[in-house]
């Protein structure tokens, strides 16, 4: 879950607002003790500067600046941010590359001090202690089980929400698509960096977020991009489901996030077949015509252009990167090393068989081997997945059935997760004391403890592989 980061700008706030704003009209606020000990050591070792070399007087000038700003007692945002804005100021009055230089690096220091003042009084605010990390106050016991509680809470409302939008407002729910998934993704960027999953943001089903956005405001009448993020979206994103065991856990924003970054594609498509925004929407679907089994080339097309943009983004342009630092996640490192998912292992199977492997051979993620089974493998697959919808596509009774079967997997992947692996780790994780002082809640005992996978979590561990 995200810990509130990016809101510390909203935490530096001066701490002489209140004063000022309860001083009388025409009265000037008192001044706090370290904003008059910065401005009075300023004005003091300006006064001593003698008339000399400009850019000698602008240095020794900036010197006593950060002087008197480290005088400071409690270093608070108000005399930091003062110190910075005269040391800007300096730096541009200085001749000398050199000159500028020393003001900057100091003006940085300051701002590096500014940040972690900021960063303090967010973490007071937050966790009652300055010196204690918002991401370590979180996994606190009863932290975490209150977040997780909240969490679920809007889990429920945001899907009872977007089933009211779908079923009520069917014809506007582009915008309630809008509203969800950019969050959901922004919020997703920063978590994923910190485990080093970045790369997972390149796949496919990222990419037909960024179609989906361009055919609502760049091409709503472009019929090729329409049939083919119809098929993408019902086809491969939505098999990405039952494929990589996506779930409803309503308090896990992760499994939430890869659950609606596949099926939400889907059911604005729906939307947009069935319920046009307007008049103008109807007729271009009209105009669009049927879905015929040559509208797959288009289809096929992008998930090409994709496919090429990834492999020079990967392969190419952060090939030495990915070889200097083996945490670094790809989809093709996680598809090669995880031997419990079904795809890695019917994939074996089959390679084995036809003789592309050796018996005894696995799969080696540095091979070129490798990379073109799995390539020729997720090509195939978009493909296969994409039949459905050339079928779901000319029957609202059949595209209604088939997202409603997606769905119905979605729930019971999220019951095996709940049942059989949330149930025992969360007791394990955070126990309770019984009431009444009868001791400690006793922890079950499961055979399915070991086997999260097979429970509803193999959907990549969190992470959306929608192809």
């Amino acid at each position: 879950m995200s810990n509130g980061e990016g809101s510390d700008r909203g935490c530096g706030a001066p701490a002489s607002d209140s004063m000022e704003e309860s001083a009388s009209p025409g009265v000037s606020a008192p001044a706090s003790p370290d904003s008059m000990m910065y401005t009075s050591n300023k004005i003091n070792e300006r006064d001593l500067l003698f008339a000399g070399d400009p850019d000698g007087d602008i240095l020794t000038s900036a010197a006593a600046t950060v002087a008197a700003a480290s005088e400071a007692a409690t270093m608070n945002g108000e005399v930091l941010r003062r110190v910075i804005g005269d040391l800007k100021e300096l730096e541009g009055e200085a001749a000398s590359s050199s000159v500028k230089a020393g003001i900057a690096d100091q003006r940085r220091q300051l701002t590096a001090l500014l940040r972690a003042s900021v960063q303090k009084r967010w973490r007071k605010a937050v966790t009652g202690d300055e010196m204690k990390r918002v991401r370590d106050h979180i996994r606190e016991p009863p932290v975490a089980r209150r977040l997780d509680k909240l969490a679920f809470t809007f889990g429920v409302l945001n899907l009872t929400v977007s089933e009211f939008m779908l079923i009520k407002f069917p014809h506007v729910f582009w915008a309630w698509y809008m509203a969800v998934i950019p969050v959901l993704v922004f919020f997703r960027i920063p978590h994923y960096r910190s485990l080093k999953w970045g790369f997972f943001l390149l796949d496919f089903c990222y990419f037909v977020q960024v179609l989906c956005i361009l055919q609502l405001y760049a091409f709503p009448s472009n019929c090729n991009l329409l049939k083919s993020i119809f098929l993408l979206a019902n086809g491969p994103l939505a098999f990405a489901v039952p494929v990589w065991r996506n779930s409803l856990v309503f308090h896990d924003l992760e499994k939430i996030t890869s659950l609606y970054i596949h099926v939400y594609p889907g059911l604005l498509l729906y939307a947009l077949r069935w319920y046009p925004s307007s008049p103008s929407a109807a007729a271009t679907l009209d105009a669009c015509g049927s879905m015929e089994v040559k509208d797959l080339l288009p289809a096929a097309f992008v998930y090409l252009a994709w496919q090429i943009m990834y492999y020079v983004k990967i392969e190419i342009l952060d090939r030495a990167r990915l070889e200097a630092d083996p945490e670094l996640q790809t989809s093709l490192r996680w598809l090669a090393k995880d031997q419990k998912n079904a795809l890695h292992r019917l994939v074996l199977r089959l390679t084995r068989a036809t003789g592309v492997l050796a018996p005894d051979e696995r799969f080696d993620h540095r091979t070129l081997k490798t990379k073109s089974i799995f390539i020729l493998t997720q090509f195939i697959y978009t493909l296969l997945t994409c039949l459905p919808a050339l079928v779901i596509y000319h029957s609202f009774q059949l595209h209604v059935a088939y997202g409603l079967g997606m769905f119905t997997v979605a729930v019971f992947n999220g019951a095996n997760y709940y049942i059989d692996v949330f149930s025992v780790r969360y007791q394990s994780k955070y126990p309770r004391e019984r009431p009444f002082g009868l001791g400690k809640v006793p922890v079950l005992r499961n055979t399915a403890e070991g086997s999260g996978d097979s429970a509803g979590e193999g959907e990549a561990t969190g992470k959306s592989k929608a192809s």
